[in-house]
């Protein structure tokens, strides 16, 4: 018998992470209808979402990087890590970066989520995992406590200053030389929620000769639609 990730419940699983009945059917009631496979103007990179923020999935990703509840996270990584659209969504790529998180976040010990989904994809997929430079990750204030018309009008104006990377100078820190390609590289970069679509475009917008491809778990895109 093992803990449900998500409400504690005993449940007669195997192995971690493990769901019960009940938040299973929550985090399905979250899914979005055919996944969001789109670009939005703020955003025009192809990207695949899973859920909707919101409800059950809200809650797991708040307990994960708010709560320090590492196993609700790490279903939620877990999942997306066997999920059929995201092996879709996969194939072609070459490595695999995460959304560098905020000093804000590190320094209090919060779980980065878009790190860990990325090591998970990169470990099962046996792709280089991509590190952004340390200089990236040097915002202060995190972005959900910005409010939304700062994060667009001011967004990252700390990461807007850094010098360009390009495919060759950032990937042959991380990968293999035999890995390198005289062409755009495919890479796929994973965060955990995507809001705006300012801070993935300010990343995105730094990285030249790669060819990016977004993953996010969670979507408030999706939900401001709905209202």
């Amino acid at each position: 018998m093992l803990s449900c990730s998500l409400c504690g419940e005993l449940v007669s699983f195997q192995k971690a992470p493990a769901i019960c009945d009940g938040c299973d059917r929550a985090l399905t009631r979250c899914e979005l209808d055919g996944f969001e496979m789109d670009s939005t103007a703020s955003l025009p990179y192809p990207r695949l979402s899973l859920w909707k923020y919101r409800g059950a999935v809200r809650q797991a990703i708040l307990n994960f990087k708010v709560g320090g509840q590492w196993s609700s996270g790490s279903l939620l990584a877990h999942i997306a890590g066997h999920h059929s659209a995201v092996q879709d969504w996969m194939q072609g790529i070459e490595a695999v970066m995460p959304m560098p998180s905020s000093f804000w976040s590190r320094l209090r010990g919060r779980f980065d989520l878009a790190d860990h989904t990325a090591h998970i994809l990169a470990r099962q997929h046996q792709l280089p995992l991509i590190q952004a430079p340390l200089s990236w990750q040097g915002r202060w204030t995190k972005q959900a406590l910005r409010p939304r018309r700062d994060r667009q009008e001011k967004n990252l104006s700390k990461m807007s200053s850094y010098s360009l990377w390009t495919a060759d100078r950032l990937a042959s820190a991380c990968m293999p030389r035999e890995s390198l390609v005289k062409r755009p590289l495919r890479l796929l970069v994973v965060d955990d929620i995507v809001t705006s679509g300012e801070s993935l475009r300010t990343l995105i917008e730094k990285l030249q000769g790669f060819e990016v491809q977004i993953l996010t778990l969670a979507s408030a895109i999706a939900v401001q639609s709905d209202s």
